[in-house]
């Protein structure tokens, strides 16, 4: 089975984005590519290259922050030096700025070569699109899950799919007391955040109630991709837990 051409990690992305932009004026001619295209595709990668370098660089300074701050607070293990003081971050200046939404016109733009009579396995090898095409709707994605009990704690049970994650709601409920899933869908007071999942399944390590207490866990999630949250929010899974001594 074929794997779908475009990389879910922002930095194999960056690499992709790297050969795409460097070899598609190569094969402009053949495949009907505009220069204006041309131009797209180089711009949205040098842009997207460029903000993924910067989130590497400040991540890079919380961690130097971090250790900086505990030698303040704790001092300089023995045999240790202190280290350099951080310094201010300088990204520099941005390349030219493309609109949101870098992915879904390249896609549209690759969907076009690949149906291209002219298409070849080699050329799309070499610009590395050769794999499945994304047939599915984004706009129609909805999460499926189920849920079991591990050591008393739910256990989100999902699968991933072309998505990137998804994010997931939560809501209390007392025993007896449980709304229909209709007059929670509704009402999105009833649910607040709970988690960000990148990789199935997720386990809801929230303290259980007081020993003896029972309470009604209701979960929902929605996918995401590249951080937006795409599709419909999933079917209202509920659980009962009780709290354990």
């Amino acid at each position: 089975m074929k794997k779908y051409y475009l990389p879910k990690e922002d930095a194999k992305l960056v690499e992709w984005l790297q050969n795409l932009s460097a070899k598609i004026s190569i094969y402009a001619a053949k495949y009907g590519i505009s220069a204006a295209e041309i131009a797209l595709i180089q711009n949205a990668a040098a842009y997207f290259i460029f903000w993924f370098n910067a989130l590497s660089q400040l991540n890079g300074a919380v961690q130097k922050v971090t250790a900086f701050k505990n030698q303040i607070r704790d001092g300089v293990k023995a045999g240790g030096s202190q280290g350099v003081t951080p310094v201010d971050i300088l990204f520099g200046t941005p390349p030219t700025a493309v609109p949101p939404g870098i992915l879904p016109t390249i896609r549209t733009i690759v969907a076009r070569i690949k149906k291209n009579q002219a298409y070849s396995k080699s050329d799309g090898e070499d610009l590395k699109i050769e794999g499945d095409e994304q047939t599915e709707d984004i706009n129609t994605l909805k999460p499926a899950f189920k849920i079991e009990l591990k050591a008393g704690h739910p256990n989100l049970i999902w699968k991933k799919g072309i998505s990137q994650g998804v994010k997931i709601k939560k809501a209390t409920l007392q025993i007896g007391q449980t709304p229909t899933p209709e007059a929670m869908a509704e009402n999105k007071d009833f649910f607040t955040f709970l988690a960000t999942d990148t990789q199935p399944d997720y386990l809801d390590n929230t303290p259980l109630p007081p020993f003896g207490q029972t309470v009604v866990w209701a979960y929902t999630m929605v996918y995401l991709i590249n951080d937006e949250e795409v599709g419909e929010w999933s079917d209202i899974v509920f659980v009962t837990v009780t709290g354990t001594p």
